[in-house]
């Protein structure tokens, strides 16, 4: 049964992918936010040598929740909220700082490899 921080984090996922979520580097390296509709703001950050966190804030800044996994319990499937987690962080560090340059050289390096 799917909990509800799974669920919160497949829709952050899906409108990540659907373009919905616009997300934005900071002068925090490896620290990315974004706002949905001026109501939550999300802030996604990796500190080097860790685990990806992700914090949500109200309308007056306050923190409303939480979500980092500083250890993963196994089994570490595709549905595993850390496996979640580390998604959303690279795909919001993929829009962030526009590496569609990288993810196309990457797709391409794999079709080779394919046809291998």
């Amino acid at each position: 049964m799917e909990d509800d921080r799974t669920r919160l984090l497949n829709k952050l996922v899906d409108k990540t992918l659907a373009g919905k979520i616009a997300w934005k580097s900071t002068y925090e390296p490896c620290t990315f936010i974004a706002s949905v509709e001026g109501e939550l703001g999300l802030e996604l950050s990796k500190p080097m040598d860790q685990f990806v966190s992700l914090k949500m804030f109200g309308t007056d800044g306050n923190e409303l929740d939480s979500i980092t996994e500083p250890q993963p319990t196994p089994p570490l499937t595709s549905n595993h909220p850390l496996f979640k987690l580390s998604r959303l962080y690279n795909l919001a560090k993929d829009q962030a700082l526009d590496n569609s340059e990288v993810v196309d050289r990457l797709a391409r390096v794999e079709r080779v490899l394919d046809a291998l």
